[in-house]
């Protein structure tokens, strides 16, 4: 058997201790791990007013909440050198430019929330009275559901430097319909669930974690001082080079240990699938029951990293299904390197517009050759506005909006028709040439 050292980065690694006999030993690994949003050359960083989708009261409370909190969790990594936002909207609101003092901008918006009111009735029995009464009474029923974006934009042109779109529902159940959670109190719970995890997102982190290693239980004088440098190489992180040394004691002497911690290494660096085929390897090769436990181990946590998007694998609905379509479609025809504002000239339906935009400038964004422009850019906000009042706009406009802009690709979105007959009409124009590359009607 022959390990290979892998990469793969996205694997999840998991927190905790292994008990095994007295041959093995625990090494403590520091693991550093990369933001989920692309951080990388930002240090001043200003969190922006969250905007929102309507004028009511709970979406500005909210939005004041997301506000604050997401101003606490950047101050709190201590990775990012904070920017005040009013100075950057005074600059801005003078028409000067703030590049020259803030590296990013963390903005976001909140697309809708949602509060239900419901009742019902329900069965107990009542045990005041000597002998137990059925009787019924109401519950009084109250749900939040919450969805906004945030993103990350870069001060030096307005392009987004990654975007991520949020959900999450809250509920309250009471007897009393007075003592029922406020419509705020429940926005806060999901706001803070969601946030929870923020700081990691952001900013790079570290963990020690423990593995087992094993010890070579030969007699073998020269084989035990390979291994000892071997785990001396993992003492001082040097993960890479430990995995090398592992692989080349177990090709030239068949050491059950070394195999053992080659695989252990091939998780610590990043490629959990990998050390699961090496493990179950090593087990079928020597039907050594330590191998069955740390496979089962790593099966486990390999199962752990994919409940959640196998919690939200179902078919999608019409609207993300079209989303899905033309966002694969537009991307596909795109040169590397575009440069893309998308437009949206609907004058119906803002939330599942601003919903629609959203998930295509994250799809297009997350391909890492596609620059979007900052949907709070003021000219685009100014340019929507005056197309969706008149209700119409023409290619040559849309080109000379991408001009305005410094884009070489503008996409137009507009819903059309109602209930089973609404549509989603979308446009890829280039700017150069004003050339259409994609259009579509899709149902929504």
């Amino acid at each position: 058997m022959k390990y290979v050292a892998g990469f793969f980065y996205g694997a999840l690694l998991v927190l905790g201790v292994m008990s095994f006999i007295a041959c093995a030993t625990m090494v403590p690994i520091e693991v550093t791990k990369l933001p989920t949003i692309d951080t990388g050359g930002i240090k001043r960083l200003a969190v922006m007013p969250f905007g929102t989708s309507d004028n009511s009261g709970l979406q500005k409370q909210v939005a004041h909440l997301l506000t604050s909190m997401v101003n606490e969790v950047i101050v709190g990594t201590n990775h990012f050198t904070p920017v005040a936002a009013t100075e950057v909207l005074r600059l801005e609101q003078a028409g000067q430019s703030y590049a020259n003092m803030v590296d990013a901008l963390f903005t976001g918006e909140i697309i809708a929330v949602s509060v239900r009111n419901s009742s019902h009735t329900e069965k107990y029995t009542d045990y005041s009275d000597k002998n137990p009464v059925e009787r019924t009474r109401t519950i009084y029923d109250r749900e939040v559901k919450l969805d906004f974006t945030y993103r990350l934009v870069r001060a030096r042109d307005g392009s987004i430097i990654s975007q991520v779109n949020k959900s999450g529902t809250a509920s309250d159940h009471k007897e009393k319909l007075v003592e029922l959670s406020t419509p705020f109190d429940l926005a806060q719970i999901i706001v803070q669930r969601i946030l929870r995890l923020l700081g990691r997102d952001v900013a790079p982190w570290r963990i020690t974690e423990k593995r087992t290693l094993e010890k070579e239980t030969t007699k073998d004088k020269e084989l035990k001082r390979r291994m000892q440098e071997a785990e001396a190489q993992v003492k001082v992180r040097s993960y890479k080079v430990a995995l090398k040394a592992y692989n080349k004691i177990y090709e030239d002497t068949g050491s059950f240990a070394a195999a053992y911690n080659a695989a252990i290494m091939t998780e610590v660096l990043g490629d959990l699938p990998e050390a699961i085929v090496l493990m179950r390897q090593l087990e079928d090769e020597t039907g050594n029951p330590k191998a069955g436990t740390e496979l089962a181990r790593m099966e486990q946590t390999f199962a752990d990293s994919r409940t959640l998007e196998e919690q939200y694998s179902g078919s999608d609905t019409l609207v993300d299904s079209a989303i899905n379509q033309a966002s694969a479609n537009i991307i596909a025809k795109l040169p590397g390197e575009s440069r893309v504002s998308i437009l949206n000239i609907s004058a119906v339906e803002s939330q599942l517009m601003e919903y629609i935009i959203g998930e295509m400038t994250t799809a297009m964004v997350n391909t890492g050759t596609i620059t979007i422009i900052d949907r709070q850019n003021l000219q685009l906000v100014t340019a929507e506005k005056q197309f969706q009042a008149s209700g119409e706009v023409s290619d040559e406009s849309a080109v000379s909006i991408g001009h305005m802009l410094g884009v070489n690709t503008i996409i137009t979105c507009a819903i059309t028709g109602s209930s089973n007959l609404r549509r989603l009409r979308i446009r890829a124009l280039r700017v150069e040439t004003g050339a259409i590359i994609y259009q579509d009607s899709l149902a929504i």
